[in-house]
């Protein structure tokens, strides 16, 4: 093979415009549906692995301390779902003979990406157009909770230590040859696309 004026143009145009972007996104508003998957999977996995107070035929209230409010009527409602299902009555917490406090710490997503290829241009019609050369994109869903319960009089009844769960939902990707892993989406697990 002979190096022409016009293969070395060629070679240096593609090395000149290709680029390298690496990008770390913390959580975003208006949740996508993949980031509801994301979340809600980590939720009810961390859910079921709490350990629950006795409740069976008992009146028993959940109150939710969280530093991620969004989430938070969710988790309760979760913890309800698993304290009917116990047995238990859910009331009041005036009425309660047990009350159920759930600690949030976590309940989020975050996301990376790397990026080697041609940068995303925009065009006239407000698309872009990139060529991936190579693509990671990995997507997490993370929830930690722990849960404490006091009966009538304030008494201590249980405490549990902190449960942390995640979903996950990742893409690699070379040029148009992508894969994808994940937990969130029923029957793709793995596997094998053409981009």
């Amino acid at each position: 093979m002979s190096w022409t004026p016009q293969l070395v143009g060629l070679c240096l145009c593609v090395g000149l415009t290709s680029g390298c972007i690496y990008s770390r996104h913390q959580t975003h508003t208006g949740r996508s549906a993949t980031e509801q998957l994301l979340l809600t999977q980590s939720i009810e996995r961390a859910v079921a692995r709490l350990e629950l107070p006795e409740v069976d035929g008992r009146d028993v209230a959940v109150e939710t301390v969280s530093l991620a409010p969004d989430e938070a009527r969710y988790i309760q409602a979760e913890v309800e779902a698993r304290l009917r299902q116990a047995g238990g009555h859910v009331v009041s917490p005036a009425e309660a003979e047990i009350v159920v406090v759930i600690l949030v710490s976590v309940s989020g997503t975050a996301a990376r990406e790397l990026f080697f290829g041609v940068p995303p241009i925009p065009l006239p019609n407000g698309a872009t157009l990139g060529i991936p050369f190579l693509r990671v994109l990995k997507q997490r869903g993370y929830t930690r909770l722990r849960l404490m319960a006091r009966d009538s009089t304030g008494a201590h009844v249980l405490e549990t230590p902190p449960v942390m769960e995640r979903g996950s939902f990742e893409i690699y990707a070379f040029l148009f040859l992508a894969v994808r892993r994940n937990t969130i989406y029923p029957g793709e697990g793995f596997d094998i696309a053409i981009d």
